[in-house]
């Protein structure tokens, strides 16, 4: 995110999943609040709408948000070790 935030010159809003998946409201209220809409409780039901998404993955998208996942980049860590240092110069990595 760094690298994003000091290249474009427009404010950036970081949201990690981890985050998201563990407080959807609160993480939810400040991305809303980030881009100056007024916040409505609809957003967290999202995955319940009925509009067509054209989409390979649109399963997905009709699911909440979730914590299943969360942590399984560790099964792919040592497979990664040897760009991590490259993400982490570009601050994609958080310790």
């Amino acid at each position: 995110m760094r690298h994003w935030q000091s290249t474009l010159a427009l404010p950036v809003h970081e949201l990690q999943y981890e985050q998201l998946a563990t407080s959807i409201e609160s993480e939810s209220r400040k991305l809303i609040e980030f881009i100056d809409l007024p916040w409505d409780p609809a957003c967290l039901d999202f995955h319940l709408s009925t509009r067509g998404v054209q989409t390979p993955s649109r399963w997905q998208v009709r699911q909440p948000v979730h914590s299943r996942s969360l942590g399984r980049w560790r099964n792919y860590a040592t497979t990664f070790e040897s760009v991590s240092e490259h993400y982490d110069k570009l601050g994609m990595l958080h310790t």
